[in-house]
């Protein structure tokens, strides 16, 4: 509780360059707070906005005071006054408070009110006058006669006591001679100090005697805060025209910044759409550079299994070339060795014929002798046996001759053929040589071939993996500059907010500057 006091007693104080503004809606409900307002009352800007304005309202503020506020905005009219408001701590400042209604076509939309510090003075005479209005009590001013009123009764008084001390004795005339002249001359001192804090004021403001002249017709005190007051009209209405005319080539500035804007939505978004169309490309490409690595990998590892049959089978020609010259040596052998059978052959049918012609011969001898011996009658019988059978004999080795010429005959023929089966086998067997060896070539050429394609199989490889790296950072790259395009977009949709505000701002400046105007 002594803490609440503590703080309920505690002023808050601002820079004197702080303007603690905020509008209402004409319900009194807050639509809009600056920084000053919440860096001077404490609250965040989500507590005060849509709340009642009484929300910061302090306990001395009297009840009339605000309905003097409202009966005078209401109509239309802008209010000042001194205002003791409450933080939400408890604690307090003072204000100098300026509402002013904000007009929209004409019709009042909002009140605007704009805070700023007062004197410390100021302070003191608000804070008595409050207390004296909640305690029921009458305000009590220094004077509250008009200076032609306070000027009539002191001379009056004045003359009354001059008057009087014309008819009394010497010495009451000279004492209401005295007060006669103390009343004549008290209110133009009263009326001199005033007018002489009046001059320093306006001095400020203007001095210069021929515009006095020239404006007023006079020279005196009044003139020149007559003038003073011109000077700060005509400084007024300086300002709200250039305030006007910086707001008309605003509020022209923002609707072309706001067709810009526009424009640069419509570009990103068309922008936008491009590059997802480029990132699902690049998706794509980065699964089929990954599909072709995968493919080339898959064909290096089936052309290294290739590889290893062809020289699996240039191994088995090679075996087969081997084999093959082997089997050409030995036709070459055999066609010798057949060749040297023809020969013998050749010599066995010439010995057959040497034969052939003894076994002749011998038959003619041996019919010689039969015929000697049928000559020798009985005597040569027996040697006609012998010739019989040296017949027989011989026409048996004839017989036989001939068998074995017959067969020597079909040796020939089938050694012959042999021969020329042989040469022809010989002849096939080279070229069959011949072939295995281009065979072989060719194979080795295959194989150079398929090394070389393994080789590029896995440099496509390492280079597919390379680009696919190379892709995927690419394809990084355009999801960041998506995501900052989108980003961009959505920075340009709060520019363009924030640039329907500053327009929005512009027109209830210019609604205001035309408000003051008249």
């Amino acid at each position: 509780m002594e803490n609440q006091n503590q703080r309920q007693s505690k002023e808050v104080t601002y820079p004197d360059s702080y303007k603690i503004l905020s509008t209402t809606d004409l319900n009194g409900y807050i639509t809009h707070v600056n920084k000053d307002f919440l860096q001077t009352c404490g609250y965040e800007k989500s507590e005060l906005v849509g709340k009642p304005h009484n929300i910061i309202r302090h306990s001395d503020m009297p009840k009339a005071a605000f309905k003097d506020l409202w009966q005078t905005v209401q109509g239309g009219r802008s209010w000042m006054g001194l205002v003791k408001n409450k933080c939400k701590d408890g604690s307090y400042y003072w204000v100098n408070a300026f509402v002013t209604p904000i007009r929209h076509q004409g019709k009042v939309t909002e009140y605007q009110s704009v805070r700023t510090k007062l004197e410390p003075s100021l302070k003191a005479r608000a804070q008595a006058c409050y207390d004296a209005i909640n305690s029921g009590k009458k305000i009590k001013p220094k004077n509250r006669l008009s200076i032609v009123q306070s000027l009539g009764l002191s001379w009056a008084i004045s003359l009354l006591m001059i008057y009087l001390a014309t008819i009394s004795s010497i010495p009451v005339s000279l004492g209401l001679g005295a007060v006669g002249l103390f009343s004549f001359f008290l209110p133009l001192r009263r009326l001199n100090t005033r007018l002489n804090h009046l001059m320093t004021m306006s001095k400020k403001v203007h001095d210069c005697a021929l515009n006095q002249v020239i404006y007023t017709g006079y020279q005196d005190e009044l003139s020149h805060i007559e003038l003073s007051l011109r000077m700060q009209r005509a400084e007024s209405l300086a300002i709200l025209g250039r305030v006007k005319n910086s707001s008309e080539e605003l509020q022209e500035s923002m609707v072309e910044h706001d067709k810009q804007n526009n424009s640069n939505q419509i570009h990103l978004v068309e922008q936008s759409s491009n590059l997802e169309q480029v990132v699902v490309a690049i998706g794509q490409m980065n699964e089929a550079v990954t599909d072709i690595a995968k493919s080339t990998t898959s064909s290096a590892d089936e052309i290294s299994t290739l590889v290893e049959k062809i020289e699996t089978t240039q191994s088995a020609l090679k075996t087969s070339q081997t084999t093959t010259s082997e089997i050409t040596g030995l036709l070459s052998e055999s066609h010798q060795s057949i060749s040297e059978l023809e020969l013998q052959c050749v010599k066995v049918k010439s010995v057959l014929e040497v034969i052939d012609s003894l076994a002749q011969q011998t038959n003619l001898l041996a019919l010689n002798a039969a015929i000697e011996a049928a000559r020798a009658g009985e005597a040569g019988r027996g040697f006609a046996v012998v010739a019989d059978e040296v017949r027989s004999l011989a026409n048996h080795s004839q017989t036989s001759a001939h068998e074995i010429q017959s067969i020597i005959d079909t040796l020939s023929k089938t050694t012959a053929q042999a021969v020329s089966q042989m040469e022809q086998s010989h002849e096939l067997t080279e070229k069959s040589v011949e072939s295995n060896q281009i065979l072989s070539d060719s194979l080795q050429s295959v194989s150079d071939g398929l090394h070389l394609m393994e080789a590029n199989g896995e440099q496509i490889a390492v280079c597919a993996e390379e680009q696919s790296t190379v892709i995927n950072q690419v394809y990084a790259n355009a999801m960041d500059l998506k995501s900052s395009t989108n980003m961009f977009i959505k920075n340009c949709e709060h520019a363009a907010s924030c640039s329907k505000e500053v327009t929005a701002q512009s027109g209830r400046l210019l609604e205001l500057v035309v408000q003051f105007d008249h």
